[in-house]
């Protein structure tokens, strides 16, 4: 008797750097994830993505960031390293800028093919989770 299994839908709220991670770690399981991030922005890279954009987004919220033009980072990058995922050797200063902490997002999310899972331009205003499953395996409302 074969049982039908069905992957788990998963939702991650953001494409920064965790939500990068927890994509990565979701799709290591593809038999048994179906991960998408929702991302707000036309763009991954959380805090990384540096914008001297002010006032509101496209939906009405108000733009934040701690970040400013010429940032160096304040941790060392062996700190701020991704298990598995080194920093390129010629990368010799141990405190490197917000150019480089995004230009890094950008090589693991192109090494393990993550954008195809990223939903860009997309606000969440609501997370709930589902209770029962259609005959086909997916749930109602997501």
């Amino acid at each position: 008797m074969s049982r039908k299994t069905t992957k788990q839908r998963v939702a991650v709220i953001g494409a920064g750097p965790s939500g990068l991670i927890s994509l990565k770690q979701l799709t290591n399981f593809p038999d048994v994830f179906e991960p998408v991030a929702f991302e707000q922005n036309f763009w991954f890279g959380g805090v990384w993505r540096y914008t001297d954009r002010t006032g509101n987004d496209d939906f009405g919220l108000p733009v934040h960031s701690a970040m400013y033009n010429n940032l160096k980072v304040n941790i060392p990058k062996e700190i701020m390293e991704i298990p598995g995922f080194p920093f390129p050797k010629e990368w010799n200063k141990s405190y490197i800028t917000r150019q480089q902490c995004l230009e890094y997002l950008n090589m693991f999310a192109n090494h393990f093919n993550l954008k195809k899972h990223i939903q860009f331009h997309t606000h969440v205003h609501n997370v709930q989770p589902l209770k029962e499953a259609n005959e086909d395996g997916k749930t109602n409302g997501c």
